[in-house]
């Protein structure tokens, strides 16, 4: 969505490629990009959508020292990360941190997230912004689940953690390759049957999003972590599906 925004407003996008097995972020080639004549923003999605690959603080404190670009670094599945780059606002004026209620809270049809920088950044932004960007019944439920449902996010979280643990064991048992994730899903390489599983998946009534033709992400697809009632089922259709022949 960072690129599509970016050339609706008429910006140049220029990707940095991630590196490695670990699909780390190769912070020494974007300050490098960084330096060129306008570049204004750079984009860090922490944990990263879908590879569910971290940055480490280090590494984007890093590239906030060596530019002049602000830096916006996403956060929408920090809590299941469980660390956050907003200690260092104090320390730099470039710096902006995206939030959404749409993981954490489940509340992806409100519409609802937030940004945190410096006050002379957010004056910026709240000079652009839309006089009604937020209708009034998604401000109100963000205050509920803000106000009223601290105790039940808090153990949701805790369940999708210990369940992105178990289905990458048993995943793992059926001979797929899991990636580490910090997030709410797991990226999954099952080879050249990917988009057939997925297809067969979908019959059977459970959707999993097939990357299998992105870049890096070859014969992979990406699975949300949910109840442990609904990761069963799909552990058992997946063994369904391989075990059929």
């Amino acid at each position: 969505m960072f690129e599509i925004q970016c050339r609706i407003n008429k910006g140049r996008n220029l990707s940095v490629p991630l590196v490695g097995e670990g699909f780390e972020v190769d912070g020494e080639k974007i300050i490098k990009e960084s330096k060129k004549p306008k570049i204004k923003i750079i984009f860090l999605v922490n944990p990263n959508n879908p590879t569910g690959s971290i940055i480490p603080q280090k590494s984007i404190e890093k590239i906030l020292k060596n530019t002049s670009a602000i830096v916006v670094v996403d956060e929408v599945y920090r809590e299941f990360y469980g660390k956050t780059v907003v200690p260092l606002l104090e320390k730099y004026e470039n710096l902006v941190i995206l939030r959404s209620f749409s993981k954490f809270a489940a509340i992806a049809g409100a519409r609802i997230g937030y940004l945190l920088a410096k006050s002379e950044l957010v004056n910026k932004f709240e000079s652009i912004r839309f006089p009604m960007g937020v209708c009034f019944m998604s401000n109100k439920l963000a205050e509920t689940v803000l106000s009223e449902d601290k105790k039940w996010m808090d153990d949701q979280i805790d369940k999708i953690k210990k369940e992105r643990i178990r289905l990458i064991v048993e995943l793992g048992n059926l001979g797929f390759h899991v990636y580490p994730s910090c997030a709410n899903f797991l990226l999954v390489k099952i080879g050249e049957s990917a988009s057939g599983v997925c297809r067969k998946l979908k019959e059977k009534g459970i959707v999993v999003r097939d990357r299998s033709k992105q870049d890096y992400l070859a014969g992979c697809v990406r699975i949300t972590v949910r109840s442990s009632q609904e990761n069963n089922l799909l552990i058992r259709a997946i063994k369904e599906i391989i075990y059929e022949n």
